[in-house]
C-alpha cells in the first residue's frame, strides 16, 4: 500500500467513525470561528525566517534547556500535549496547535497558567470547548466539508491549511504556510523509548493510552540516529506521510531527536546547532499580532441562514418520522412470510420507498448531512451485499431493503436533531432567539 492509500484509509476511516462528532464540533465552534483570525493571515509573512515545531515526544524532556537558552531566535509552534511541559520550563511557544475531536482535549489546557500572548490555530472540527475558553489570539482555517463551505456565507474565509494524521503534521504546516524556510523538529520521534515512556515529562496522558499501548502491534524502524527504534504500526505510517508532508510543503527540515524515528526529507541534525548556524532574532510575538487581520463575521446572514438550516433539518427530522412509522407498521403485517398479506405489505413498502426518495431529493439537507451520515452510507452498502444479486422482490432482498431504509431513517433523524440542537444553541449564544419547529428538543445535553 502507498503513502497516498494509507493516507486515505485512515481519513476516511476517521470520518467514517467521527463524523457525527466532527459535524457537532464545527457547529458548536461557530462562535468561536466568528471571533478567530485566519490562518491567510500569516500567509508568507515570514519568509526565510526559522520555525521550531515542539512535538510531545520523549525527545523533549533533553531540547528543554535548549529551546530556553535560544528563546527569541526562533517561531515556536507547539503541538497541544507539548504546552504544559514548556511552560514549565520557562519556554513560551507563539503558537500552540491542536485539532483532537474528544472532551479530554481540554485536560491539555488545564491545571496551568497560559498567558494571553499564545495564539490557538485550531481545527474546527476540534472539540470545542478549547477555543470557546481560549483567552490569547484564536486563529482557524477553513473546510474542505459542505457544513464548513456553507458557513463561508457568514464567516467568510479564514484561508485553508492541510489536514493530516497527527497534530505534529499541523505545526509543519502552519510553518510552511507562514513562510518558514526551515522547520526545526524536536520531541517529533514517532517512536518509544520504552513501552512506558509515550511522552515529554508532564506532559497530559490520557487514560486510554497505556491499553492503547500494550493492545497495539508494534514494529521496528530505523532510526534517526539510532539503527533501529521501537514504534506501533500506526505511529510507523505517520513517519513517511511526515516525509511527504515536508516535501509537499517545500521546507528545509531538520530532525534533531536523537532517539526518534528517521523521517524522510528530515536529516539529523544536533538541536543546539541548528539553534545556532539558523536562528535568526526578532520580535516574533508582536508580529504574528500585527498581521492579524480582524475577524469577519455576518450576524444577519447567520441569523438567516441558521433559521433556513433549522427549518430544512425540521422536515427532514417529520419525513423520517412518517418513514420510520410505515417500516413499524411493516413488522405488523409480516406480509414476507405469509403470501395472502404480501400484497398488502408490498404497498405499505412503496410508501416507505416514496418516504426515501423524499428525504434524497432534499440535497441541501443531504450535503450537510454528508459527513455526520457516512457511517451508515458504509453499513448499508455492507448490509445489501449479501443479497445484491437477488431479484428485487425476493423475500431475502426485501428484507434487507427494509433494515437499510430502516438505518437511513433513523440516522438521518438523529443527525437532523443535531444540526437543530447545535445551531439553536449558537443561535442563543449569539443572542438570537431561537426558530420555531415541529420536532420538541431532546432534554439531554450534546455530547461530542
Amino acid at each position: 500500500m502507498t503513502v497516498a492509500q494509507d493516507i486515505a484509509t485512515v481519513s476516511n476511516n476517521t470520518v467514517m467513525v467521527h463524523g457525527r462528532k466532527m459535524e457537532a464540533n464545527s457547529l458548536l465552534n461557530i462562535p468561536s470561528v466568528a471571533k478567530s483570525h485566519g490562518i491567510k493571515d500569516l500567509r508568507n509573512k515570514f519568509h526565510g525566517m526559522p520555525a521550531v515545531v515542539a512535538g510531545a515526544g520523549p525527545s523533549l524532556d533533553a531540547a528543554m534547556p535548549i529551546l530556553r537558552a535560544y528563546q527569541g531566535k526562533y517561531i515556536l509552534i507547539a503541538v497541544d500535549r507539548a504546552l504544559k511541559p514548556l511552560l514549565e520550563h520557562g519556554i513560551t511557544p507563539h503558537i500552540v496547535c491542536t485539532s483532537d475531536m474528544d472532551l479530554f482535549l481540554k485536560n491539555f489546557f488545564t491545571g496551568f497558567a497560559i498567558p494571553d500572548s499564545v495564539a490557538l490555530v485550531y481545527d474546527r472540527d476540534c472539540y470545542f470547548g478549547v477555543p470557546q475558553g481560549w483567552k490569547g489570539p484564536l486563529i482557524t482555517y477553513d473546510l474542505y466539508f459542505d457544513t464548513g463551505i456553507w458557513s463561508t456565507t457568514f464567516l467568510g474565509h479564514r484561508g485553508f491549511l492541510c489536514k493530516n494524521f497527527t497534530v505534529s503534521h499541523t505545526a509543519l504546516y502552519i510553518a510552511a504556510t507562514m513562510g518558514c524556510e526551515n522547520v526545526i523538529l524536536t520531541g517529533v520521534d514517532f517512536a518509544y523509548p520504552s513501552v512506558e515512556k509515550h511522552h515529554a515529562s508532564g506532559a497530559v496522558e490520557n487514560p486510554l493510552e497505556p491499553d492503547e499501548k500494550a493492545r497495539a502491534h508494534w514494529v521496528d524502524i530505523p532510526g534517526n540516529v539510532l539503527p533501529i527504534v521501537h514504534t506501533t504500526e500506526v505511529f510507523g505510517i505517520c513517519v513517511p506521510t511526515m516525509g511527504s508532508a515536508i516535501e509537499e510543503s517545500g521546507v528545509k527540515c531538520w530532525n534533531t531527536s536523537p532517539i526518534g524515528a528517521k523521517i524522510p526529507q528530515a536529516p539529523f541534525m544536533a538541536l543546539e546547532d541548528a539553534m545556532a548556524h539558523l536562528g535568526r532574532s526578532d520580535d516574533y510575538a508582536s508580529r504574528i499580532m500585527e498581521y492579524l487581520a480582524p475577524p469577519q463575521f455576518d450576524l444577519h446572514a447567520f441569523g438567516m441562514q441558521s433559521r433556513f438550516v433549522i427549518k430544512a433539518m425540521d422536515t427532514l427530522l417529520m419525513d423520517v418520522t412518517e418513514g420510520i412509522q410505515i417500516l413499524t407498521k411493516l413488522k405488523k403485517i409480516d406480509g414476507l412470510n405469509n403470501k395472502t398479506l404480501f400484497t398488502k405489505w408490498r404497498k405499505v413498502f412503496l410508501k416507505s420507498i416514496e418516504i426515501r426518495d423524499k428525504v434524497l431529493a432534499d440535497t441541501f439537507s443531504q450535503h450537510l448531512l454528508q459527513r455526520a451520515m457516512l457511517w451508515g452510507v458504509v453499513k448499508t452498502k455492507q448490509a445489501l451485499e449479501p443479497v445484491k444479486d437477488l431479484p428485487p422482490l425476493n423475500p431475502k432482498r426485501l428484507e434487507v431493503d427494509c433494515k437499510r431504509h430502516g438505518l437511513l431513517f433513523w440516522q438521518l433523524g438523529e443527525n437532523a436533531k443535531l444540526f437543530i440542537r447545535c445551531l439553536q444553541m449558537v443561535r442563543r449564544e449569539f443572542g438570537l432567539a431561537p426558530v420555531e419547529t415541529q420536532w420538541m428538543n431532546d432534554p439531554d445535553p450534546i455530547t461530542v
